[in-house]
């Protein structure tokens, strides 16, 4: 499991002072009940700036796997996170462990627009937004405009 969690794991996820917030506590409980491993990457420790001259850097985007793999960044070209990858030439998936053809299946198939705007209508108001800097709001007001899009 990986993704840009946008939490702090530990104080040394960053560079400046670390202020532990309600998040850690229950980011760090489901951690460890699920008995997840925070691979380390194989480049850097950051993967997240605020792009200032005296910059804060943090490790918010993550994976967690066995530890018998391992992950590394890679250059940031759009984003303010690096994104972070996977060497699949590593045999770290013991074979129950894998996925089957019908599971991938079952992921990798294509989103309906009902599942969509699901998502989209469902998602919390006044929330960050994303590379095209509009926020939710705009998607859930303009939804008949842009469904087609």
């Amino acid at each position: 499991m990986g993704g840009d969690f946008d939490i702090l794991h530990q104080s040394d996820d960053k560079n400046k002072k670390f202020v532990n917030n309600r998040f850690l506590e229950l980011f760090n409980r489901i951690i460890n009940m699920y008995e997840l491993r925070d691979l380390a990457l194989q480049e850097g420790k950051c993967t997240w700036s605020n792009n200032r001259a005296d910059p804060t850097l943090g490790k918010l985007g993550r994976v967690f796997i066995s530890e018998k793999c391992k992950i590394k960044k890679i250059p940031r070209y759009v984003s303010d996170h690096n994104p972070i990858v996977y060497s699949n030439d590593m045999k770290c998936w013991d074979p129950e462990e894998k996925i089957t053809e019908e599971e991938n299946s079952k992921l990798t198939e294509t989103f309906s627009i009902e599942e969509v705007k699901t998502t989209v209508f469902s998602m919390e108001k006044n929330t960050g937004p994303g590379l095209d800097h509009l926020p939710i709001e705009f998607y859930q007001h303009c939804w008949d405009i842009i469904i087609n899009d």
